[in-house]
């Protein structure tokens, strides 16, 4: 089959609707009240933990009177486990610097600080600015409070005595931006992306960045004790900072985590990864019954490899577990045991997006049918941008054989259904149509004429392949 391309015009869609802005800065420690303040010569404040990367704008000190700082004071940033300086400015006296919620700001050169355990500290001197102690604190996105810290002096250094109240000896602060993020919103964790002929893919690679990476890179590695083919670093976007990335990474069949990250002057400054994405073979199956989480009992596929998209039209999945997700029934079905059984034969990760609906005739299925618009040529199309899929499956007939619908007529509901989703996906979709008709309420000679009619359209046209004979089952639906 030939892979579906990603054309420029889809890629300008995905950049208008990313974010490129610049970001506002935030607060470390904010707190709503405080037990009292003491003065005194002192080196006041708290040890920290990043969990994200950051980058500090400016640095302060609180203001207790609040009128204006007494003295202009030192505060420092130091890396709690060397004690590196790592950034220092002085506030100066009086209200010169920017005042926010109590503390008097001055900008510093924008540091980076990556995910870690750090010490902020201020000089607070006799007679002079008192400091506050057992405050009521809250703290910004990506920082977790430590502990208080002091020492008994005035000289600037990291103050290294633990007082462990929450909030106390509240003296220094920061503000930063989540600069240095990395967010990838064009893959996500289980996706499986159509392989081409070649057994390969190009993922397209698209995601935000916020702080000091001039250039992004990208690697597939396969998860461990699955197969795959590891590549190098790449680069795929320079002169970034602020804004929207966008690249591509040629990557063979197989199940990864891809990693991303932003380098500034040859040293990396942050990066993401996603988990579990999938180079392989992509089915969406279609119809009634079975292929709608009306049979019995509910399965799980057994490999991981083994995924469902959880929305039509969103890319999100899921490990294939029945109920499958956007087919309509609440029991089980084949899928799960199918993508167990093509992994282990074709080696590479199968991914399912089931959009069948119960009890649901051909004629139900027909191009301008919410059925065909709202679930089937929904489900195509969105795959255009990942590789588009293997085939579409389709499961159905019970319904007919209760109505009576001839074979002519079935032959040409259906194959009207698979011309016009050939036409829409812009290619030449093969499908599998299975052998079904039973159902109790029919009759032996309705059921034959459904499955002459699937016969018709499987002996009429070289890409439609037959699937199972499933009369047998005497499943409902």
């Amino acid at each position: 089959m030939s892979r579906c391309l990603i054309t420029l015009a889809l890629r300008v869609a995905l950049l208008m609707v990313a974010f490129s802005s610049a970001v506002q800065a935030e607060t470390a420690i904010t707190f709503n009240s405080w037990a009292g303040g003491n003065r005194g010569d002192f080196i006041v404040g708290y040890a920290f933990d990043t969990t994200v990367p950051l980058t500090v704008t400016d640095v302060g000190k609180f203001d207790f009177s609040p009128a204006g700082l007494d003295e202009a004071a030192q505060v420092a940033i130091w890396n709690d486990t060397t004690g590196e300086v790592l950034v220092s400015a002085t506030v100066p006296a009086g209200t010169a610097g920017l005042l926010d919620s109590g503390t008097y700001y001055t900008p510093v050169t924008p540091t980076s600080l990556l995910p870690g355990r750090y010490v902020i500290g201020t000089q607070t001197f006799a007679g002079g600015e008192p400091f506050a102690f057992d405050a009521n604190i809250n703290t910004g996105t990506g920082v977790s409070w430590v502990e208080g810290r002091f020492n008994f002096d005035n000289a600037l250094m990291p103050p290294t005595t633990a007082h462990h109240d929450s909030g106390s000896y509240f003296g220094s602060n920061f503000k930063y931006t989540l600069g240095d993020n990395i967010e990838i919103f064009s893959l996500t964790t289980r996706q499986i992306v159509q392989r081409d002929d070649q057994n390969t893919v190009t993922l397209l690679i698209e995601g935000t960045v916020a702080g000091s990476s001039t250039c992004i890179e990208v690697r597939a590695m396969p998860v461990t004790g699955y197969s795959g083919t590891a590549t190098s670093w790449t680069l795929i976007a320079e002169t970034v900072g602020d804004d929207t990335f966008f690249g591509s990474l040629d990557v063979s069949a197989g199940w990864y985590v891809i990693e991303v990250r932003g380098m500034d002057g040859g040293a990396q400054v942050t990066s993401t990864s996603v988990n579990r994405v999938g180079v392989g073979d992509v089915f969406i199956t279609a119809g009634q019954s079975n292929s709608a989480n009306y049979g019995s009992p509910r399965q799980s596929a057994h490999d991981d490899r083994v995924s469902a998209r959880t929305s039509a039209s969103s890319n999100s999945w899921q490990h294939a577990t029945d109920p499958q997700p956007i087919a309509t029934g609440s029991g089980g079905s084949p899928w799960p045991q199918l993508g167990d059984l093509l992994v282990k034969n074709n080696g590479v990760p199968v991914g399912f997006i089931s959009v069948g609906v119960g009890s649901t005739r051909a004629d139900q299925w027909i191009p301008g049918t919410s059925n065909y618009d709202d679930r089937l040529k929904v489900a195509m199309t969105s795959l255009i941008d990942y590789g588009g899929f293997k085939a579409i499956l389709w499961h159905q007939g019970e319904s007919d054989s209760i109505a009576g619908t001839s074979s002519a007529d079935y032959a040409v509901c259906l194959q009207q259904i698979i011309a016009q989703s050939r036409t829409d996906a812009g290619w030449h979709v093969p499908w599998g149509v299975a052998l079904a008709s039973y159902h109790p309420a029919s009759s032996m000679a309705n059921e034959a004429q459904v499955i002459a009619g699937q016969q018709s359209v499987i002996d009429g046209d070289a890409l439609v392949f037959e699937g199972a004979f499933t009369d047998d089952f005497y499943t409902l639906g």
